[in-house]
């Protein structure tokens, strides 16, 4: 007869609700984990153990098989009070899959506490489209969780603290602030009114090109370098201070290691413009550009040095060449549309 082993794990986090597993690790990002343990070998006296990770200590057969039947019966008796939709070894799973990027949560819903009794609270995933599925929730009353699914498991009392216990160890490890980290780089002004007219704000433009390239009286700068989102005309600048999901280690050069996929995430695009230029509209000045190779004509020179018409004048003659409006396309409101 081979060897029999079975293992209780916990954590000094929440010493109330101990998690069941056969195959958790000693550690999980950094916490260790203590556990019960005993091995019975009917044929090998030396080969039989019982007792707490620190008080391991070899036993006669006998006695390792009433150690072995007690702690059996201990955890069955343990899992039918804990949470039967996940465990915390697979929410452990989720997170490590969270910090890779493979899972993206829903900031607005994820870990925000329930407004009322039948309000989830947990983790939900955002899929390729933008929508929100659950990834690991239980609802505020705690009688009933969900995993994966939007099919309601029903718990009782004991379960639904258990679920709700693990959530929070979830969220609390993964210390998500919400939030993006501020405005998005493509944006409209909402202050902005053509030529100081109420009715003549960004939604009034449209992203009529006609409109967007309009110069707005007394200001010096076109339209679009105002209404940016509406009119597609979106500086080439990735925000340094952008994460996704508030992620330190998600900025916008983490987002341009896998564009493709990443720049689909809801609200990425919008802060990384140059990392997702492929499929958002950018509107670029050439930094080395040197008009004549003159180390002072570069696109600031283009641009001038006041809002005066005589320096609106001034960028619309610089600009009617085309070598520059090629190279200056911001400054000189050439941009793609």
């Amino acid at each position: 007869m081979e060897s029999t082993e079975i293992k209780f794990y916990w954590t000094d986090i929440d010493p109330e609700q101990r998690p069941l597993t056969s195959w958790l690790n000693e550690e999980i990002d950094g916490i260790a984990y203590n556990y019960l343990s005993a091995q019975y070998d009917p044929n090998d006296d030396g080969n039989n153990i019982c007792g707490s990770s620190d008080t391991l200590r070899k036993i006669s057969s006998a006695e390792a098989e009433v150690c072995y039947n007690l702690l059996k019966d201990t955890c069955e008796i343990v899992a039918e009070r804990s949470c039967p939709c996940f465990s915390l070894g697979s929410l452990s799973v989720a997170e490590d899959s969270i910090r890779a990027g493979d899972t993206i949560l829903d900031q607005e819903k994820s870990c925000v506490e329930p407004a009322g009794d039948h309000d989830q609270y947990g983790l939900f995933q955002i899929d390729e489209d933008n929508q929100s599925q659950i990834a690991f929730t239980v609802n505020g009353i705690g009688d009933m969780c969900l995993m994966d699914s939007d099919i309601a498991v029903s718990v009782n009392t004991d379960q639904g603290f258990h679920c709700k216990k693990m959530m929070t160890y979830a969220c609390a490890a993964l210390d998500l602030p919400k939030g993006d980290g501020g405005q998005a780089k493509c944006h409209d002004d909402p202050d902005f009114l053509f030529n100081g007219n109420r009715r003549k704000d960004c939604a009034w433009v449209g992203g009529d090109k006609k409109k967007c390239r309009k110069m707005n009286r007394g200001t010096g700068k076109r339209v679009f370098e105002f209404c940016r989102a509406s009119c597609g005309y979106c500086a080439c600048e990735d925000d340094e201070n952008f994460h996704v999901n508030g992620q330190a280690d998600k900025d916008c050069a983490w987002v341009a290691d896998n564009a493709e996929d990443r720049c689909a995430m809801a609200g990425v695009s919008e802060h990384c413009i140059q990392a997702c230029s492929h499929r958002t509209k950018c509107c670029e000045d050439n930094a080395d550009f040197k008009w004549w190779g003159n180390h002072k004509h570069d696109c600031e020179w283009v641009a001038g040095n006041g809002k005066s018409s005589k320096s609106n004048k001034r960028r619309e003659a610089r600009c009617g060449k085309k070598a520059i409006a090629a190279n200056c396309a911001d400054t000189c409101g050439k941009c793609p549309v």
